[in-house]
């Protein structure tokens, strides 16, 4: 659903993608929730590596294999043929993106190349061809100036993590959170927790309250906040989006990491309960399609 949104896609399978029949907002609330729902229901799972597994595996291919395999007595490395199949059917999706008549009927023609993303023939293409031809690929593209200077794509892991944290660091940099903080601060003399424990719990709940502007900023199609630009215009909805799901699972894995078996329970309990609301609130006020 996601992808559909970031791709502004208009058919998934022939059919009309979710976002056309029930909206942005609605369609983004109900990732958000399915998102949350599916930690909880591994953490119900009660194996202490379960929510390491997940956060740590950046491939769908592999978390649910790794997480079998710490129920399982039999042990294999699959690492090397769940690799490979994730980067065959990757490449089979590309291909078929740009030379079959089912998908471009399913979806649109060519959907990558007009989005300008860069799929494996796009780059086997440019890696192989020459510069005239180069040229001519890159201008059917629908690029921005930053992905044609090659900024996009950095050999660099810290590089690429700051550019998928710009969106983020952007909103940070021109809203105030103080306010929680300061109470956040205040109800610690009550509690007199551990002053990293208070740390991580704060920085968690920014990164929630961040993204939810961030999201929010997209669903109500809003242009300013705080009098600024919101981060989707200047960033883009689809990098905006992506920012957020990273932001959202890094604040649960930072909680995830304070070591007691229940806050993790508790706070994607309560995003849940958030999203719930979100939802409701949000379905009322958009009509479906």
């Amino acid at each position: 659903m996601i992808d559909d949104i970031e791709d502004n896609s208009v058919l998934r399978r022939g059919l009309p993608v979710a976002h056309e029949v029930y909206g942005v907002a609605q369609t983004i609330n109900t990732a958000n929730y399915i998102y949350l729902y599916a930690v909880e229901k591994l953490l119900k799972l009660d194996h202490p590596k379960v929510t390491d597994v997940f956060f740590e595996t950046g491939c769908l291919f592999f978390f649910p294999v790794k997480i079998m395999q710490l129920f399982s007595s039999e042990q294999y490395d699959f690492n090397k043929i769940i690799k490979l199949l994730a980067l065959f059917f990757q490449i089979r999706d590309d291909l078929m993106n740009l030379t079959s008549e089912d998908m471009a009927k399913q979806k649109t023609f060519a959907e990558d190349l007009t989005e300008g993303k860069f799929s494996f023939p796009i780059i086997h293409s440019l890696s192989k061809g020459d510069k005239d031809g180069d040229d001519t690929i890159l201008n059917d593209m629908n690029l921005n100036s930053e992905v044609r200077t090659g900024e996009y794509i950095s050999e660099d892991d810290s590089e690429d993590e700051k550019h998928l944290l710009a969106p983020f660091d952007y909103i940070r940099s021109c809203t105030n959170s103080e306010v929680r903080t300061t109470t956040l601060m205040r109800v610690n003399k009550l509690l007199r927790i551990d002053e990293r424990i208070l740390s991580d719990i704060i920085e968690a709940t920014k990164m929630i309250i961040y993204t939810i502007l961030m999201i929010d900023d997209i669903e109500d199609n809003s242009i300013l906040r705080k009098g600024l630009p919101v981060a989707h215009s200047i960033f883009g909805i689809a990098r905006t989006l992506n920012t957020c799901n990273y932001v959202y699972l890094t604040a649960v894995e930072k909680i995830s990491k304070l070591g007691h078996p229940e806050a993790i329970k508790v706070f994607t309990g309560t995003l849940i309960l958030s999203c719930i609301i979100f939802i409701l609130c949000k379905s009322k006020n958009t009509p479906q399609r």
